[in-house]
């Protein structure tokens, strides 16, 4: 039998955990806190307001999430019918603005008065009653259209679109190679190469009929695009004299190509009447006579030319030329 082992009497060194005892504390020996001291109140401290507890709500205490919704909702209502009758207002204005004919008879009346202040009256009269127009007459078709078109009532828009309808009836437009939207109740600005200007009225100011087959003669109801800045009626069939009057009558005309046609006569001055033109080509036509030296620019030393016309182009062997450059301005 093996002899017993010592136990160590240090307790240190002698501890175990499974069998030596472990004392716990209980609540009632934990030392008791010392009471707190009261909080003291700066007398300067404003009082706390009461609770209000009666239950009624403050306008931005305790409005609710739902009825934030409802009131913006009805606030957007409330803008949303203030815009709508506006618009409805603007539009009932323009509306009795632009209705300025009663009848058919007063739309056909009114461009027969327009017509007899222009400088071109005899060649655009109308009859006294669109019943009595001729069908070989292109005003008198441009006429009778206008009068059944329902579109516009507007008297500047009733002129513009007779005088666009007049081009079309007196210069082939039936046969023309681009015509979308001509003739058609689309705003004139819709019409294929007619350009109109960003603006609330929309001036017709651009007109490109280049290379559309155009037939017959310059007709005179250009005169009525007072608007007419650009000019593009080269490369067409028109024929017959240049009629220089037609375009001094355009105040704001500044470009005109009439190269490659079958023009003929001389190369008249009334270009000058205009005060804007700057451009002008006339090659490729049967024109006569010589290019007017009141045409040609005036240059300083240093190579700079002012004159009426900086761009133009002539055929200067047809047409003699004192001041036309071979390489810019001979065709």
């Amino acid at each position: 039998m093996a002899p017993e082992s010592k136990r160590d009497s240090n307790p240190i060194t002698n501890y175990r955990p499974d069998r030596d005892l472990v004392f716990t504390l209980s609540p009632q020996s934990l030392p008791s806190p010392p009471p707190s001291k009261p909080a003291t109140r700066n007398a300067n401290e404003p009082k706390e307001k009461p609770i209000n507890t009666s239950g009624a709500k403050k306008w931005g205490k305790e409005v609710s999430r739902k009825e934030v919704i409802v009131v913006v909702a009805l606030t957007v209502m409330i803008l949303v019918a203030a815009v709508v009758a506006f618009l409805i207002l603007v539009d009932k204005d323009n509306e009795e603005s632009n209705s300025v004919f009663a009848s058919s008879k007063d739309k056909y009346d009114f461009i027969r008065e327009s017509l007899e202040n222009t400088t071109l009256t005899t060649e655009m009269a109308l009859p006294e009653s669109v019943d009595e127009v001729n069908d070989a007459d292109a005003f008198a078709l441009a006429a009778k259209w206008i009068v059944e078109d329902s579109v516009v009532t507007s008297e500047h828009a009733v002129l513009v679109r007779y005088a666009l309808a007049s081009l079309y009836y007196a210069n082939g437009g039936s046969d023309w190679l681009r015509s979308t939207n001509w003739m058609s109740s689309e705003d004139v600005c819709e019409w294929e190469g007619v350009g109109c200007s960003v603006s609330v009225d929309a001036k017709v100011q651009e007109l490109d009929l280049s290379d559309n087959n155009l037939t017959g003669t310059l007709s005179p109801a250009l005169t009525l695009l007072q608007d007419l800045k650009i000019l593009w009626l080269d490369k067409n069939e028109l024929s017959g004299p240049i009629r220089a009057d037609l375009f001094a009558s355009l105040p704001n005309l500044s470009i005109l190509y009439l190269q490659e046609n079958q023009l003929t006569g001389p190369i008249a001055q009334d270009f000058l009447a205009t005060g804007n033109l700057y451009t002008l080509y006339l090659q490729g036509n049967q024109l006569t006579g010589a290019w007017p030296e009141e045409f040609c620019p005036i240059c300083d030393e240093e190579g700079v030319c002012n004159g009426p016309f900086t761009n133009f182009g002539v055929d200067c062997q047809a047409n003699f030329c004192p001041c036309c450059d071979p390489s810019k301005n001979c065709f």
